[in-house]
């Protein structure tokens, strides 16, 4: 904040920062050499509600702007301390008090000191203002010169233009001889400015600025190989780097004024050429013509406005910042004076406390304190620095309390007038008003064209920020169609070849006024101002809405534009101070503070968020090990039971079972199943599985399909027959069958290899629901091959009980 603020707002040059300033302002050493002490500005007849107290600031400081820019002179601030003391320390000057100007100026070495009254009168409802300066001689203490502005000025005009005109009387009266373009330059935007009437004055005005540019480039270049060490130093670099900065927009303003000129001069004598070559009567028509639109243009001109524009709105705004700045400088600086002394004072008392003569009681018999001495000595030091830690902090409360009032008001007034000034849409004409440039070139006659190229510049409090460039048609201008040239034997030839005539006189005579720089056109440009954050000092958006183009000679809007285009602005010098209200402020800062402990809240959510997935990654990487410990243990106590049970069927006869879990542990591929009661028999062949529940348990299912049918035999007629089987015979015809049906059993081993069976079955037994039980008999070596016989007895609807006798060979698993 204090670099930027001597950056910005110091502007002082001591004597050893006056060599670079440029000739091409004033002519001779400029008074280099002199210094002169910028001491008071006052506001007399202020309004009531001090709104306008900034003023006095405002112009002073733009007063010693003026006074450096264009001069040798050593222009001291009285209201920069710091440079104050700088200098008095370097004469080894004693340092005077501030409230009287010649021992303030004798301390700094200065042979004149000048004094700012500006002053409001009311008339009429309306405010004026006017400024009187005085210069005094410090020895003899009398007023050797002045100058005065009567209060005749509105508050905008008073504060954009007043200084210019001062500074060049002030500087004429220090015995500084400004040149052409500096008396032009310095007052440019003020009361008596003087426009470049030709394109000499503005090159001439050019060939200055660029004179300056290489003397600033020169000290630039001397400084950069320079290592900086204090601040005034590194504020100095950083001002020539601002002037510099300054400086090469003014060279532009100065290119673009004699390109303008030269444009305007070379149409001007094509269209001398031109005229020369026309008839009498042709020059009069044009010449009545080009009259009639300057008197109606003049009518534009002539008409004043009342309102502030946006340049003299963002001034005071501008000034405001200022007075609110310097305000919290010097509140800063009479807080920093008091406490020096105070601090003086006290670092006497500790002085005197320490150097005062020590009881008997307090010494040592060596004569050095003792505990009871260093103790005392110890409180009454801790004593006097509270006293006056308490007096430092009463004084600042004191000052700030009865500048607070002042200040806060001021910032509702900045705050006040930043929102006026971006409620309000704003407008330009490139006739009323100097900053938007209109230029119109020749016709363009070729098809799908038909219309003049026309360029537009908008340039704002002296930036350009907007150019633009497009074509205003023949239709635009005009209110009609291009007539096509008639044919030869076409039908109303005679008329239509006048009405082309009358389209090439037209278009002639309007080349003819856009070559003479006549207003037959109107540019009207609107714009609204945007305030950026306080964080980027004294910058602005201008956003172009709208422009209109409007026939000087009928009053009609022939045309218009909608760009939306945002345009940065910045002011200079800048104020970097936050305007802000105290309660903008607080809310500010509380929702700072909110959104820092949002932001840190999910940084700690986040972060909590991270752990806990970490938390339940590793959770999973440890079930996972767990599972694939559990897994590793079941694998391994499977295989000690398997060699556990393999080691107990080598000395016992049980065969052990695999549980459901395992594998298929015994398969019978082909069977062959005989069925029988006394009525039917029945032959099947099928397959058996068979999966182990336990080592005793298991379930299985049956599949088999065959054919049989009714049984019958031959009887003796007589009582005195006997059975035999070889009467038995089955039916002339055979019943296809089917069995499907599921097992559930148990098994013991007889012998090693030798199992017997027990189970039940039931399911789809010959073609119907049926069931029943059943025992087998296997021989079989493991997991290679058996034998299998079995018989059962099972039942369904039909054949009620039946035996079942089957035999097989196993696949054993």
């Amino acid at each position: 904040m204090k670099l930027k603020k001597l950056i910005s707002y110091t502007f002082v040059m001591l004597a050893s920062f006056c060599a670079f300033t440029a000739e091409g302002y004033f002519i001779g050493d400029g008074g280099a050499g002199k210094r002169v002490l910028v001491y008071t500005s006052e506001l007399e007849n202020g309004l009531s509600d001090s709104s306008d107290a900034w003023i006095a600031a405002k112009v002073k400081r733009d007063i010693i702007n003026d006074l450096v820019t264009y001069s040798n002179l050593t222009v001291i601030n009285s209201d920069e301390r710091s440079t104050i003391r700088k200098i008095q320390k370097e004469y080894e000057s004693s340092e005077y008090s501030t409230d009287n100007p010649v021992q303030l100026g004798k301390s700094v070495q200065a042979k004149s000191y000048i004094t700012l009254t500006t002053t409001r009168l009311e008339q009429k409802g309306q405010d004026y203002y006017g400024i009187s300066a005085t210069i005094y001689n410090i020895e003899t203490r009398q007023a050797e010169g002045g100058f005065t502005l009567k209060p005749s000025f509105s508050q905008a005009d008073f504060v954009t233009k007043a200084h210019g005109t001062v500074s060049a009387e002030l500087l004429e009266q220090m015995g500084v001889k400004l040149t052409s373009a500096g008396k032009r330059l310095i007052c440019t935007g003020s009361f008596d400015e003087a426009v470049s009437g030709d394109i000499s004055d503005a090159e001439e005005n050019l060939s200055a600025i660029n004179a300056e540019l290489e003397k600033l480039s020169k000290k630039q270049s001397e400084l950069s190989v320079q290592s900086l060490t204090s601040l005034e130093e590194q504020a100095h670099k950083t001002r020539i780097e601002t002037q510099k900065a300054l400086l090469l927009q003014q060279k532009k303003n100065e290119e673009d004024k004699i390109q303008r000129m030269k444009a305007d001069e070379a149409k001007k004598q094509e269209e001398d050429a031109i005229n020369k070559k026309r008839n009498a009567e042709k020059r009069d028509s044009i010449l009545s013509l080009s009259s009639q639109i300057e008197k109606k243009a003049q009518a534009i001109r002539d008409k004043k406005t009342e309102a502030l524009n946006a340049a003299q709105r963002i001034v005071i705004i501008e000034g405001e910042k200022l007075a609110l700045l310097e305000n919290e400088n010097t509140i800063a600086a009479s807080i920093e004076d008091y406490n020096s002394k105070l601090k003086a004072e006290c670092e006497a008392q500790m002085k005197a406390r320490r150097e005062r003569k020590t009881p008997t009681a307090e010494k040592n018999p060596d004569g050095t304190l003792n505990e009871r001495g260093l103790m005392s000595l110890e409180n009454d030091i801790l004593e006097i620095k509270a006293k006056y830690e308490d007096l430092e902090a009463k004084n600042e409360s004191d000052i700030r309390e009865k500048t607070n009032e002042a200040q806060k008001q001021l910032r509702k007034k900045i705050t006040a007038d930043i929102d006026d000034l971006e409620s309000k849409k704003y407008t330009i004409t490139s006739i009323a008003e100097q900053g938007l440039y209109l230029r119109i070139g020749n016709y363009d006659g070729n098809i799908g064209k038909e219309g003049w190229k026309y360029g537009l510049a908008f340039s704002f409090d002296g930036q350009t920020v907007y150019e633009t460039e497009d074509l205003l048609s023949y239709q635009d201008l005009t209110g009609k169609t291009v007539p096509g040239y008639p044919k030869l034997g076409s039908k109303n030839r005679e008329q239509n070849l006048k009405l082309y005539n009358q389209y090439l006189d037209t278009v002639e005579n309007y080349d003819s006024f856009f070559r003479m720089n006549v207003p037959f056109v109107e540019a009207v440009l609107t714009y609204s101002v945007r305030t950026q954050s306080y964080k980027n000092p004294s910058s602005y958006v201008l956003v172009i809405e709208k422009i209109e183009f409007r026939n000087v000679s009928t009053g009609k809007k022939i045309k218009t534009v909608m760009p939306l285009i945002h345009c940065p602005y910045q002011y200079t010098p800048s104020v970097d101070i936050d305007w802000r209200t105290e309660s903008v402020q607080k809310s500010d800062y509380e929702e700072m503070l909110k959104q820092n402990r949002l932001k840190k809240q999910a940084e700690l959510d986040a972060q909590k968020k991270e752990e806990q997935k970490q938390k339940k990654e590793q959770k999973k990487e440890e079930q996972e090990q767990k599972k694939e410990q559990k897994k590793e243990e079941q694998e391994q106590k499977k295989e000690q039971k398997k060699k556990a049970k393999s080691a107990s069927s080598k000395s016992s006869k049980q065969d052990p079972r695999d549980t459901i879990c395992s594998l298929l542990y015994e398969f019978i591929p082909g069977a062959v199943n005989f069925y029988a009661n006394d009525k039917s028999a029945y032959i099947t062949v099928g397959y058996t599985a068979t999966l182990g529940l336990s080592d005793n348990m298991f379930i299985g299912g049956n599949l088999e399909a065959g054919c049989g049918g009714t049984a019958f035999f031959s009887v003796p007629q007589s009582d005195d027959y006997y059975y035999d089987s070889s009467y038995y015979e089955t039916d002339d015809t055979a019943e296809p069958v089917l069995t499907c049906s599921g097992i559930l059993g148990a098994s013991y081993n007889i012998a090693k290899y030798l199992r017997a069976s027990v189970y039940g079955e039931g399911g789809y037994i010959l073609n119907e629901l049926g069931g029943g039980v059943g025992a087998s008999l296997e021989l079989y070596i493991p997991k290679k091959f058996g034998i299998m016989v079995s018989s059962s007895v099972l039942y369904n609807d039909t054949n009620k009980f039946m035996l079942k006798y089957s035999a097989g060979i196993e696949l054993c698993f």
